[in-house]
């Protein structure tokens, strides 16, 4: 487990995800098994089960994982929950999914941890081509402030050698009507 550092806490996330280009993404597993268990044998404990998996979510904010300054990732974290149907039956709560939102936490379970993993990496890649990109255009407007100004230089510089050649040519004039 890698160790992070958040203002004066250590804090250790279950996995971090090394992605390309030096980017990670954190995920942190949160099995609230034995209440998961409670309520499928009492249908009853719903909302023990959901009221442990919001003290989750609000303990898993309460971490902070972006503000660890030696990783670059996404604002927020994955709260891996090993048990698929739980996780399916917990994005029935649009409450519940608002709170994890609004915490920058992004549930997944099993069947949707790869895909999302995957999407990640496939959106921080279009951020870097985007950064390329506007890092082009900005070279590219850098070249042609740089080349117009040239080619002012290069106008004035003409009408100075075209002053000076105006010059010349009325000295020249002079020495030859004078030495007549």
């Amino acid at each position: 487990m890698q160790k992070l550092i958040v203002g004066k806490n250590v804090i250790r996330p279950d996995i971090v995800i090394n992605l390309p280009n030096n980017r990670h993404l954190i995920i942190d597993s949160k099995v609230t098994l034995t209440s998961y268990l409670e309520y499928i044998e009492d249908n009853s404990k719903l909302k023990d089960f959901k009221a442990e998996v919001k003290k989750r979510i609000t303990d898993l904010a309460n971490k902070n994982y972006q503000a660890a300054g030696d990783l670059f990732q996404p604002d927020f974290v994955l709260m891996y929950m090993p048990v698929e149907t739980s996780v399916n039956m917990l994005y029935e709560d649009s409450d519940l999914i608002m709170q994890a939102y609004k915490s920058n936490i992004i549930i997944v379970g099993t069947a949707s941890l790869l895909t999302t993993i995957r999407l990640v990496n496939q959106l921080l890649a279009q951020q870097k081509q985007a950064e390329s990109v506007q890092q082009i255009v900005t070279a590219g407007s850098n070249l042609y402030e740089t080349f117009v100004q040239f080619c002012d230089d290069l106008v004035e510089l003409q009408k100075k050698m075209n002053d000076v050649s105006s010059k010349f040519t009325t000295t020249i004039n002079r020495f030859k009507r004078n030495s007549k």
